[in-house]
C-alpha cells in the first residue's frame, strides 16, 4: 500500500530547510568578506602616516590607514566628554573637532576616567587612524545637547551642537605618541583609545549552526515520515 506524502509537513521542511541553508550560505559570504577585511586592516596597520588629503583621495575603503592632519587648535568649548568604558572602567572618549581646509574631522582624542575642565586651546599637529562612524543599536541610550551627554558618535547630534557639518566618512583616533606635543600634559589622566580596529570574526560558527539546524530540521521530517508509514 502506497503511504501519501503529508503536503503540509513537506512544503514547510522544504522552506524551512532552503532558508536555513540560505542563511548558512549567507554567512559563508560574509565570512569571506570579514577575511578580506582583516587581511586589508592588517596591511594597513604596516603603512607609514601619509596625508589625510592624499588618503582620503585613493579608491576604497581607508578604514583602519594612519593619517596625519595639518595642525589645529581645539578650543576648550568644543570638547565633548563621551560616557565610554575601557578595560572594564568606566569614564569617557574625549572628542573635538579638527579643521583640515573647509572640512572638519572629528577627533578621539583618548580615554579618561574623569572629565577635565579645560582652560587653554590645544595645539596639535595630529595622528591617527582613519575609523568609521558607529550605527546605534536597540540598547544604545539617547544623546543629549542640552547637558552634553554623549554615548556615541551621533553626526547629527555633533552637526546639531557645533553648527556645522563633520565629515561623515570617517572620524579618527589620535595615536597619542606620535601626535605633538604632548597633549597628557592639557588633558589630566588622558590614556590612549583602542588604535587599532578589534575585529570579531564567528561567521563560520554561525553558519555551521544554520546548516545543522537545516539537518535537524531533515531528521525531525524524516522521523514523522517514518511514523506515519508506521501507522
Amino acid at each position: 500500500m502506497r503511504t501519501k506524502l503529508p503536503l503540509g509537513l513537506t512544503i514547510a521542511s522544504l522552506i524551512g530547510v532552503l532558508f536555513l541553508c540560505g542563511l548558512g550560505t549567507w554567512q559563508l559570504y560574509r565570512l569571506q568578506w570579514k577575511l578580506g577585511l582583516i587581511a586589508r586592516l592588517e596591511h594597513s596597520s604596516t603603512l607609514p602616516a601619509q596625508a589625510l588629503d592624499q588618503v582620503l583621495m585613493a579608491k576604497g575603503d581607508q578604514m583602519g590607514r594612519l593619517v596625519s592632519l595639518e595642525a589645529c587648535d581645539i578650543k576648550p568649548s568644543d570638547v565633548i566628554f563621551m560616557h565610554s568604558q575601557m578595560n572594564g572602567d568606566p569614564g569617557y572618549h574625549v572628542l573635538a573637532p579638527c579643521p583640515q581646509g573647509r572640512a572638519y574631522f572629528l577627533l578621539d582624542l583618548g580615554f579618561t576616567k574623569d572629565k577635565t575642565e579645560l582652560s587653554v586651546p590645544i595645539h596639535l599637529n595630529p595622528i591617527g587612524r582613519l575609523r568609521p562612524f558607529e550605527a546605534p543599536n536597540g540598547f544604545m541610550p539617547l544623546n543629549n545637547n542640552k547637558t552634553l551627554d554623549y554615548y556615541w558618535r551621533s553626526l547629527a547630534d555633533l552637526d546639531a551642537h557645533y553648527g556645522y557639518r563633520i565629515n561623515a566618512n570617517y572620524f579618527i583616533i589620535m595615536d597619542i605618541s606620535a601626535s605633538k606635543p604632548d597633549i597628557t600634559s592639557v588633558v589630566k589622566g588622558l590614556q590612549q583609545g583602542p588604535v587599532s580596529v578589534e575585529l570579531t570574526n564567528n561567521h563560520l560558527g554561525y553558519a555551521l549552526t544554520w546548516y545543522g539546524l537545516a539537518l535537524v530540521l531533515i531528521a525531525f521530517y524524516v522521523a514523522m515520515l517514518r511514523k506515519k508509514i508506521k501507522q
